[in-house]
C-alpha cells in the first residue's frame, strides 16, 4: 500500500510514501510492515515497523495524528481461499 499507482491499494496523501506498508502472512498470522517509509507508520501515536493484525488494528501513515488512518481486521466473513477484502462492505473484493 502506498502513493504509487502500481500499489494494490493507493493512498493519495503527501504524507504517504510511494511504497509505505505491506500486509503479509508470516508465522501463522497477518502482519502489517512499514517498508522503510519516509514519514513512518504509527499506532496509538507511537512509531511502529511491524504490527500483528488481530481482530482490529488502527494505524496512521506518515504522521501520528494527521496521517491517513488505516483500519485492518482479520475478523471477516468466510471467504474462498486466497481472497482478501479491504473495507466494511461485505461485497467488496
Amino acid at each position: 500500500m502506498g502513493r504509487d499507482a502500481a500499489c494494490a491499494l493507493t493512498i493519495d496523501s503527501p504524507l504517504v510514501s510511494r511504497r509505505h506498508v505491506e500486509v503479509s502472512w508470516t508465522n501463522g498470522g497477518w502482519y502489517l510492515r512499514d517498508l522503510d517509509s519516509s514519514n513512518g507508520t504509527f499506532r496509538n501515536g507511537v512509531s511502529v515497523t511491524e504490527v500483528a493484525v488481530g481482530t482490529a488494528i488502527e494505524v496512521r501513515l506518515g504522521h501520528p495524528t494527521e496521517g491517513p488512518t488505516l483500519v485492518l481486521s482479520t475478523a471477516a466473513p468466510q471467504l474462498p481461499a486466497g481472497v482478501i477484502t479491504i473495507g466494511r462492505d461485505p461485497t467488496n473484493t
